[in-house]
């Protein structure tokens, strides 16, 4: 056996051994996470390959990744992936808990988890949540003020009682004081069209500052990060121009 063929060898032993799903020959790295928070839960972290401590995104992901499963969704357009490589390509590392489901401690655990990880900058966490994920992120980044900012993305109400819920929210509003942006999904069902109304009239009442950028489309259109909002969220997060595309590897084929 060559020694060329023995150190590609050793090097995907060590690949498979650090638990790391790196795909030989690409810049991309998902790593899998466990994590204890009051419970203990899994997640996928992901960093770009510059030097460090870079900012961190926290993603939480629509509801339908739960419901039909991570491949599923991906066959079906909504690639986990294609958004962590995005955030890497813009400079941010990122993190995703996974099997989340409807498990508030899933996303606290993951702020806690970024907030005390030395490769991230602690000053410079964003929480991003799509739909029922974007719920979540609401309730949960009440009790981390360190979070930059916040960005509700279709947001969904949950349960119309108990700690899901909006009255639930309403009882510690006067936590959520960290910069926001809501892109709204205009073209949902009327009642989650609704809903989303509901939590812009709360934040209005209580005088809390936000961006509202509306889309014409519904929370499907958010699944496939080719459409223009990432535009938007690019600029609300850098304040700079967006970079040249990626060079995309097929993950997504979101129709919308």
């Amino acid at each position: 056996m060559s020694k060329m063929i023995k150190k590609k060898i050793i090097v995907l032993v060590m690949i498979i051994l650090s638990g790391s799903l790196t795909i030989l020959g690409s810049e991309f790295q998902k790593e899998d996470v466990v994590y204890s928070y009051n419970g203990n839960f899994k997640a996928y972290i992901s960093f770009p390959k510059t030097p460090g401590p870079h900012p961190m995104i926290v993603y939480n992901y629509d509801q339908f990744i739960d419901w039909v499963g991570i491949e599923t969704a991906q066959k079906k357009g909504y690639s986990l992936e294609a958004f962590m490589k995005e955030f890497n390509y813009w400079g941010y590392a990122c993190m995703v808990p996974v099997e989340r489901y409807r498990k508030l401690h899933s996303i606290k655990g993951a702020i806690h988890y970024v907030l005390n990880d030395k490769r991230v900058n602690r000053k410079e966490v964003t929480v991003i949540g799509t739909s029922e994920g974007a719920m979540l992120s609401l309730l949960a980044t009440k009790d981390f003020p360190q979070i930059k900012s916040l960005v509700l993305i279709a947001i969904e109400t949950i349960n119309h009682t108990g700690a899901l819920s909006v009255p639930n929210f309403l009882r510690s509003i006067d936590k959520v004081n960290m910069p926001m942006i809501i892109m709204a999904a205009k073209a949902g069902k009327k009642w989650r069209v609704k809903y989303e109304g509901l939590v812009v009239k709360i934040l209005n009442q209580y005088k809390k500052k936000f961006i509202y950028k509306p889309y014409p489309y519904d929370r499907r259109w958010f699944w496939n990060p080719k459409n223009d909002f990432m535009r938007d969220l690019h600029f609300y997060l850098t304040k700079e121009p967006f970079p040249l595309p990626r060079k995309q590897d097929n993950e997504s084929k979101n129709p919308y």
